[in-house]
């Protein structure tokens, strides 16, 4: 393949980030899938890295039906326990 497109893995606290910010900006909430999409367009690094030369940019936002404020909180939570559960081992 020599014309694919360029990808980045995200982390938890950059879609967490993304999933609040868009929902602060756009009133709309999003799930995790959606936010390390939109996690390219709220982290600064991740856009220069990925977006090197490109001259359109296109995130497909879907609806977060499954989501809501508590839920969001919820998930940032449960990851930070998991990751203090992998440091203590």
């Amino acid at each position: 393949l020599t014309n694919h497109a360029p990808y980045h893995l995200c982390n938890h606290l950059q879609w967490h980030q993304a999933c609040v910010r868009f929902a602060d900006d756009h009133r709309y909430l999003v799930e995790p899938a959606c936010g390390a999409a939109l996690a390219l367009a709220y982290t600064p690094r991740l856009r220069k890295d990925v977006l090197k030369g490109a001259s359109a940019v296109v995130i497909e936002v879907c609806g977060g039906s499954g989501v809501n404020r508590e839920i969001l909180a919820q998930w940032h939570r449960d990851q930070k326990k998991g990751e203090r559960k992998q440091r203590g081992r």
